[in-house]
């Protein structure tokens, strides 16, 4: 732009209100990219951390074992949902073994599909 004495003002005008475009765009919140629900182990370990239940691989690997903590294997790799483990840590962090079985006995004595539960 070529600004002389007769322009100024206008010039001055379109400034302010490339300033108020800029100071609009800065405070206006980012859109965040929405959060993938698959995550492999040290996602998980973050995951975890962030969520109140610091633990390591090994103790991963040997609750996965057992069945007390939920997730999926993709060949040797373990893969967990975030939502799941949102869920699961809501619940207080059950052993995914001894809740299954209740759900069962819950199907069989009560012939209710949900586990008893409403």
């Amino acid at each position: 732009m070529n600004v002389s004495y007769d322009t100024l003002p206008q010039a001055i005008e379109e400034i302010f209100a490339k300033l108020d475009r800029i100071e609009a765009a800065l405070s206006s919140p980012a859109e965040k990219e929405p959060e993938k629900d698959v995550m492999l182990m040290d996602e998980a370990l973050k995951f975890l951390k962030e969520n109140g239940r610091p633990t390591s691989k090994s103790t991963i690997y040997k609750e996965s074992s057992l069945g007390w903590i939920p997730c999926e294997r993709a060949g040797k790799r373990l893969v967990f949902s975030r939502e799941r483990l949102r869920a699961w840590i809501a619940e207080g962090m059950p052993k995914q073994i001894l809740q299954d079985a209740t759900d069962r006995l819950s199907v069989r004595v009560n012939g209710n599909t949900n586990g008893g539960r409403a």
